[in-house]
């Protein structure tokens, strides 16, 4: 079994190499490598011609587009078969009545036959197909009608709301290309083939080249927008291709044209249903990319507005609400139809009785670029469980698309708390008459192997499972308590979690509390358990006025117990300096400390004078030096001349 399971893979890689070259061509678009000439047939990637019926061009030039793609990715080969008309009804007719379904909303045309005649566009189609209605194969919901009137009946009987949003390949964006040459080639290598729309009249075909060999070509100098639009397939182009190629007068001033594939049937023209247009044709108008996916690579789809195609609402910001009912990863979102800019995307868990889509828990934020009608992919992680309720949010753009309100024409299913904008506050849509924005959530359901619980467990008091959303679960929290969390014995933060796992759990008063034996000293114990957070301190209430140690340190005191505090040292203040007695002894400074009042004295150098005895001093012995003999002298006979006069 493995080994034929081996070989049919093989097989398959095989064939789709064959059949669609898709690293040359990527890589010649990549490099600027474009060819003179280049034709997807060539290359396995066209499917047959089709023939339409009534104005349904641009259905099957949407539907070429994805099947070339398709193929060009692998996804089938020139045998895919899509289904045109089912994308034709479910984009201009695609309510069923008696569905109450919220993806029935669609478009109701009392007169469905001039509908088809007045035919829609490529954006139209690939809101539908974005919307995953189809497409669908042939195979699946068959085409027999021949003709307008038959088709009409055929989708009455075989187009019902349970085949509306089957899927066979599902879109998964649709490009804007524009109407620039080198571009145009690059995305024909990229994607295979291209939605093309021109506008033209019948005049500017011709099936024969100047010298009589057929080639179906089409050219107009000049047009006239009131003259038409028609929808192809463009599938290649010839740089080269010869001006006398076109046999309708006037000709192109220069060579080079585009290959198309048209839907008139192959025995239209006179290549097989195939044709060329020139380069210089100014009818050319739209150029647009229809990218193809697995038909399941959108599991899960939250959405409200149907087939619908939305309304623009002034807004910085818009959301929807759903409910899921599974376990699912969100992994996509869309904002239906193409709002430009940056964007903030906001996921939230509502709580009960939300007023808003804001009001609970935000699960995930990322920002971005919206560029186009496609699925953006969520990159982080995002787990919805079955029955919560979750919102949205898309925040940015100066505009979302609504619904709008009813009309003759226009059927939705709306309720209030479904759909919200912001300006300033946020507005219901229902409320409003806007009815549902045009958000989407594409998720995928959650495997067995990822659906993990957390045990928190205090051992024999406290048991509490949580199931983790993605690798992380919400850590419990008690009012007052700190948690502290451990697995295996390490510390644990609520990440990394891939399987299922209990950890124990113990809640801590923040304060502790006190012990009734002893005002000294503070116990954090668990609530639930008793078990000790650490071992039992002694916590002291110290007083605020220092008391002296006599050491030249000084402590603060418990009131309670009396205990001394670590022992700081005093800052000392110099408030007195003596001499010493004579000249043998120093003097003394005096310090006390400002904060204790401790006193301190310390020897300051400063020695007191001699004691003499004539010409010597009777402490130290020492002789009065010349000078101070001569100045005695001097002393002496003043004093006695004084006394004289006396």
């Amino acid at each position: 079994m493995k080994l034929k399971k081996t070989v049919s893979i093989l097989l398959i890689l095989c064939l789709t190499v064959l059949s669609a070259p898709v690293g040359f061509l990527q890589e010649a678009a990549a490099a600027d490598q474009l060819p003179a000439r280049y034709d997807a047939r060539e290359h396995g990637l066209v499917t047959a011609v089709e023939t339409q019926i009534s104005g349904t061009c641009w259905a099957h030039a949407t539907v070429a587009a994805l099947e070339s793609n398709a193929i060009l990715q692998g996804l089938a080969d020139t045998s895919l078969n899509l289904n045109e008309y089912h994308l034709a009804k479910n984009t201009q007719n695609g309510y069923y009545e008696g569905v109450t379904d919220a993806r029935n909303d669609g478009y109701v045309r009392s007169d469905f036959a001039a509908a088809l005649r007045n035919g829609s566009t490529v954006e139209k189609a690939g809101n539908t197909l974005l919307c995953f209605a189809g497409a669908v194969t042939e195979d699946r919901v068959p085409v027999t009608a021949q003709n307008t009137d038959e088709l009409l009946e055929e989708m009455q009987t075989a187009y019902t709301f349970s085949n509306k949003y089957s899927r066979d390949v599902t879109c998964a964006e649709v490009i804007n290309i524009g109407t620039n040459p080198e571009d145009m080639k690059r995305a024909v290598l990229t994607y295979g083939g291209l939605y093309f729309a021109f506008i033209y009249h019948e005049a500017g075909f011709s099936g024969y080249a100047k010298n009589g060999t057929p080639v179906q070509t089409y050219f107009t100098k000049d047009y006239v927008s009131a003259l038409g639009d028609h929808a192809v397939e463009l599938i290649g182009w010839d740089d080269n291709f010869a001006v006398e190629n076109f046999g309708a007068d006037p000709c192109p001033s220069a060579p080079g044209a585009w290959l198309l594939k048209n839907s008139k049937g192959t025995g239209w023209g006179t290549e097989g249903g195939y044709f060329w247009i020139s380069y210089e044709d100014p009818g050319l108008y739209s150029c647009v990319a229809v990218k193809a996916a697995p038909a399941d690579a959108f599991e899960k789809v939250f959405m409200y507005d149907g087939t619908l195609w939305g309304e623009r609402v002034a807004c910085s910001a818009a959301a929807n609400v759903f409910t899921s009912d599974d376990d699912v990863f969100l992994t996509k979102f869309s904002v239906g139809e193409p709002v430009q800019g940056n964007y903030t995307l906001r996921v939230f868990l509502l709580n009960d009785g939300y007023r808003d889509p804001t009001d609970g828990e935000l699960l995930y934020t990322q920002s971005g670029t919206l560029d186009g009608r496609r699925y953006i992919d969520i990159t982080g992680t995002v787990q919805i469980y079955e029955g919560e309720r979750f919102s949205v949010v898309v925040e940015g753009p100066a505009e979302c698309y609504a619904e709008g309100a009813p009309s003759e024409t226009r059927r939705f299913t709306s309720n209030p708390g479904e759909s919200y904008y912001y300006n300033g506050s946020w507005t219901d849509a229902h409320a409003a008459g806007k009815n549902n924005v045009c958000i989407r959530a594409v998720a995928r359901a959650v495997k067995d192997e990822e659906k993990h619980t957390v045990t928190f467990c205090c051992p024999g008091y406290y048991e509490n499972a949580v199931r983790a959303r993605g690798n992380a679960v919400p850590l419990p929290q008690t009012e007052g308590c700190t948690w502290v969390l451990t697995l295996n014995g390490l510390p644990f933060d609520g990440s990394g979690v891939t399987a299922d796992i209990t950890v124990e759990a113990h809640c801590y008063p923040t304060q502790g509390t006190v012990s009734p034996t002893c005002v000294c000293t503070t116990q954090y114990r668990c609530i639930y358990c008793g078990t000790a957070q650490k071992a039992d301190e002694t916590v002291h209430r110290y007083g605020t006025a220092p008391v002296s140690n006599g050491d030249g340190t000084h402590s603060l005191r418990c009131a309670d117990c009396g205990g001394k505090s670590a022992p700081a040292n005093c800052a000392w203040t110099l408030v007195s300096s003596t001499a010493g007695a004579d000249c043998q002894q120093t003097g003394t400074d005096t310090y006390v400390c400002s904060a204790c009042g401790q006193t301190k004295t310390a020897p300051n150098g400063n020695y007191g004078e001699h004691r003499y005895s004539g010409s010597k001093c009777t402490v130290c012995g020492k002789e009065k030096s010349f000078f101070a003999k001569i100045i005695d002298f001097f002393k002496t006979v003043i004093a006695r001349i004084t006394s004289l006069f006396r």
